[in-house]
């Protein structure tokens, strides 16, 4: 998978995700070369490591004229392998505007969301509830029986 499919599909899962065209009030742009991309310069420590750009990431001795990667048949591709990337690895994306010069050093202010942000403090509770419920039965400390009891009432 190249960055530019990997760009289109992020663009489309944005606009069914976000009918109404915006994302955190900003315009969703229309077209995939308006998203850049960046990975985390330290990967275990996301919220505070810093991100770099992906968009120039490739050696330039390795670029061809349209700035993709030579590839023995003579065709580009800009991989996520060639920007460094590897199997769960993460991203985070901004919309370019245009008004930043290409090679012009981007700062990113990515907020991390943590398990809490995205499902709530309620469903961390429940999800330890079920884990002690499920060790004192492993435990044999709780019978089906008692469990039953228990939930009725």
């Amino acid at each position: 998978m190249s960055l530019s499919v990997l760009k289109a599909d992020l663009l489309q899962a944005l606009q069914t995700a976000y009918p109404d065209g915006k994302l955190n009030s900003q315009d969703i742009p229309s077209t995939a070369s308006s998203i850049r991309l960046a990975k985390p310069i330290d990967a275990a420590n996301l919220s505070e490591g810093g991100w770099e750009s992906i968009e120039d990431v490739v050696d330039s001795d390795m670029l061809d004229e349209s700035g993709g990667k030579k590839r023995a048949n003579g065709k580009s591709k800009q991989s996520p392998l060639t920007v460094g990337l590897r199997d769960g690895g993460v991203l985070a994306f901004r919309f370019w505007g245009g008004d930043e010069e290409p090679g012009e050093k981007e700062t990113w202010d990515v907020e991390v969301s943590t398990y809490e942000d995205v499902y709530g403090l309620e469903a961390m509770a429940e999800q330890a509830a079920a884990a002690d419920a499920e060790e004192a039965r492993a435990a044999g400390l709780v019978t089906p029986d008692e469990e039953e009891d228990e939930t009725l009432g």
